[in-house]
């Protein structure tokens, strides 16, 4: 083998480490992050109509200020999809639902990493998929 095609071939070896190296490490750098899709439909199953929908990631002290409903209100049998982009890692979020009439429901742990929809119902439990 002569010395030129020695060397491109060291040089192509060591370029395959390289992009294989990048590719290994490529999410572990510090700041990286990985976006999920958090979207989901609520299905209002309360027998009430609801006027505001907070979330927050389970565990934490405080709900988020924005309304998922937006202007919108949510009448008992109806749905929404909530286009959800959060400002955290968080992998579990809870549902605050107020109601027209003042009262309000919570429901906690949902895995928003695998719910496609979320059902909330009159008693005050909630079923998802």
């Amino acid at each position: 083998m002569n010395h030129k095609k020695l060397k491109f071939s060291r040089f192509l070896l060591v370029l395959a480490a390289f992009v294989l190296y990048s590719a290994m490490t490529a999410g572990t750098s510090q700041g990286a992050r990985v976006v999920v899709d958090q979207d989901f439909t609520l299905v209002n199953h309360t027998g009430e109509t609801i006027i505001s929908v907070l979330l927050s990631p389970t565990g934490a002290s405080r709900w988020r200020a924005e309304d998922e409903l937006g202007d919108y209100v949510l009448k008992h049998n109806y749905e929404i999809d909530i286009v959800f982009s959060p400002w955290d890692d968080a992998r579990y979020w809870d549902i605050r639902a107020e109601f027209a009439d003042g009262t309000y429901d919570e429901w906690y742990g949902f895995d928003l990493f695998t719910v496609s929809e979320i059902t909330l119902n009159k008693n005050g439990t909630a079923s998802y998929r």
